[in-house]
């Protein structure tokens, strides 16, 4: 890495202390907290990096119909958590249908600080197998709004969030690490990077009442700095973001 993306990284770490001052004040939802955390760093590496917008915006569009689809839904339902959306729009009665923004506006950043900062290799263009996750990820998510259509009364999965970081944030990442071990390493370099981002972000949104967690079915509780939260959303935060890289690099970049 260059001394000036090195100046530019430690700039951007920086942002996240008046990001939270912003959202403090004036984060009267979600969607404003994402765009004081995730927008304005974003449009600055979009400048920055114009090249990767077009593969990254991608990206993230296509990951976030089935992350929203159904994992929200599941999420709503057992009690997970819950967003105050600003729109007023809920899909099945369920989540608001602002949480398809803020899921672009998260990954978005995630992946455009990786491509930056710490992905080596520029490749430009979507590969083939990426279009077989598209169509399976569109698939997934018709399919299982049908599902709902045709079932009529709300699907339950108890303890859904242990499944949900257990499998797709530990396990699955965990055997991709396994094989690939250079993406383990940059996506490491990633995960950290978030850490300070994900606790304040997460600490001014429950402050402000952004977010809650009203089901029961949780492994525990912890504390942070006042806010009260289940042990699964802290897995959340420390392993999500290097999930979301390994994803990235196995299906939509080149492995390495």
């Amino acid at each position: 890495m260059t001394k000036h993306k090195k100046i530019e990284l430690w700039a951007l770490l920086a942002w996240n202390i008046p990001a939270y001052i912003l959202s403090y004040l004036y984060g009267n939802n979600y969607i404003v907290i994402a765009l004081f955390f995730f927008v304005i760093p974003s449009l600055y590496l979009s400048i920055r990096n114009k090249k990767m917008m077009k593969k990254i915006a991608t990206v993230s569009i296509v990951m976030m119909v089935p992350i929203v689809t159904i994992i929200g839904y599941l999420g709503y339902t057992d009690g997970s958590w819950y967003n105050f959306g600003v729109s007023g729009i809920t899909v099945f009665n369920t989540y608001p249908v602002d949480d398809f923004l803020w899921a672009f506006l998260y990954g978005y950043y995630i992946l455009a600080v990786y491509e930056y900062f710490f992905e080596r290799e520029k490749i430009l263009r979507l590969p083939k197998k990426f279009l077989r996750f598209e169509l399976l990820s569109l698939a997934a998510s018709v399919l299982f709004c049908l599902y709902l259509v045709y079932r009529q009364t709300p699907l339950v999965i108890p303890y859904f969030y242990v499944y949900l970081i257990s499998i797709f944030a530990i396990v699955v990442p965990g055997i991709i690490f396994l094989r690939y071990q250079k993406v383990f390493v940059k996506a490491l370099y990633t995960g950290l990077f978030f850490l300070p981002l994900s606790f304040l972000c997460e600490h001014v949104s429950m402050e402000k009442g952004a977010w809650i967690f009203p089901g029961n079915h949780f492994i525990g509780y912890v504390q942070l700095l006042g806010a009260h939260f289940p042990f699964e959303e802290l897995l959340w935060l420390i392993c999500m973001v290097p999930a979301i890289v390994a994803y990235y690099e196995i299906w939509a970049d080149d492995e390495k």
